[in-house]
């Protein structure tokens, strides 16, 4: 199919004027032509035209109060106008280009020229447009990830309120002292998803200003490795999944760097193994070489492909949309794990295969303390 040529609109009384510079555009342009300044806003309107020559000197409504209204119309405003007019006074061009026209060629005509200006014009005016469809599809696509996002947090904090509300009305029920104990365990679990919830994303909204806070000083890495295998070790095994650890127990120094940092990407991460794994197992590795330690997290889960995989690091994303129904969360532990990495000075890679299951490799620089 050949390409479309460029609607070019001459809007002149006396059209054989341009006929030398018609026969120039005509191989490259559509040109349509208006024999009166009524008649050209008319034609303007209905094939919006890419460019517009338009003559000054016309009986009735003359060029200037053709160029005004169509500057007046949202519609039309933006395309380019260019006065072609034997008028040779300053005036008259200031005039043109006050009100709005994009260029100004005099009679009598420099075909060569008058070609390359409105070569230019053309190509600016769809560039332009260009632009302006990309800007207007970018800003869909951020008023549809801000409204999925507010619903899925409204979700996933309505969740544990719940639970909150629940228990602490069969606390409050309650006779038995053992009834009442569980009930203010349910309502300790629930606080804590949402403390974590709103924690993630104050600390995503300092990443993105460049203002996340990262400490150093001395921690044992064995206890902050212990903690978490407790945590999704007994959670793995509620889902009938298996968890296996390797290098976790050898006895090493503390070392340096940031302990609740460390703990959150860990924590990120082994949440997701266990939660998109629906059977078999997920793995936590830990090798030391030097002063940087390695953290391999492996799954037997779903799985991405490539572009599921950079979806899940978008900002508010998830690799698919369904799995915000099927799992919950609001789409920002990979893009928080990947800030965090980065403050850190560490690296982060990803290996993952739809059905197959994932594998997520952190090196961060904790080295030993010194005595």
């Amino acid at each position: 199919m050949a390409p479309v040529k460029p609607l070019i609109l001459i809007i002149d009384d006396m059209p054989g004027n341009l006929m030398l510079l018609g026969s120039a555009l005509e191989g490259e342009f559509d040109l349509r032509i208006a024999t009166s300044g009524e008649a050209g806003l008319q034609m303007a309107a209905e094939i919006q035209p890419a460019l517009i020559l338009l003559d000054i000197m016309m009986p009735g409504m003359d060029g200037f109060e053709v160029c005004r209204r169509l500057k007046a119309d949202p519609l039309l405003a933006g395309i380019p106008v260019v006065f072609v007019t034997a008028m040779t006074e300053d005036g008259a061009e200031a005039s043109g280009l006050s009100i709005g026209a994009a260029d100004y060629i005099a009679k009598p005509l420099n075909v060569g020229i008058a070609r390359q200006r409105i070569r230019n014009l053309v190509e600016r005016e769809r560039l332009r447009k260009q632009v302006e469809t990309l800007a207007l599809e970018a800003a869909e696509r951020l008023t549809t990830l801000k409204r999925n996002f507010l619903r899925n947090v409204s979700h996933e904090l309505r969740t544990p309120l719940n639970g909150i509300m629940g228990m602490a009305l069969v606390g409050q029920r309650a006779r038995e002292l053992e009834r009442a104990q569980q009930a203010c365990a349910q309502i300790h679990v629930a606080g804590s998803q949402l403390h974590e919830m709103v924690e993630n994303v104050l600390d995503f909204v300092d990443a993105e200003a460049g203002s996340l806070a990262i400490a150093t000083a001395p921690f044992p890495l064995s206890g902050v490795l212990g903690e978490l295998v407790a945590t999704w070790q007994a959670r793995a095994a509620a889902k009938g999944l298996g968890f296996r650890t390797e290098g976790i127990d050898r006895p090493a120094p503390p070392c340096v760097g940031d302990a609740r940092r460390v703990a959150q990407v860990l924590g990120q991460l082994l949440s997701n193994a266990v939660k998109f794994t629906a059977a078999g197992h997920v793995a936590l590795q830990v090798v030391r070489h030097g002063d940087d330690v390695r953290f391999t997290i492996i799954d037997s889960g779903i799985g991405m492909s490539d572009e599921e995989l950079r979806a899940a690091f978008r900002p508010f994303e998830q690799a698919d949309g369904s799995l915000t129904r099927r799992f919950g969360g609001v789409g920002l532990a990979l893009a928080l794990v990947r800030h965090l990495v980065e403050r850190m000075g560490g690296t982060l890679h990803v290996d993952s295969t739809p059905g197959v299951g994932t594998r997520f490799e952190v090196v961060l620089p904790l080295p030993f303390a010194t005595p």
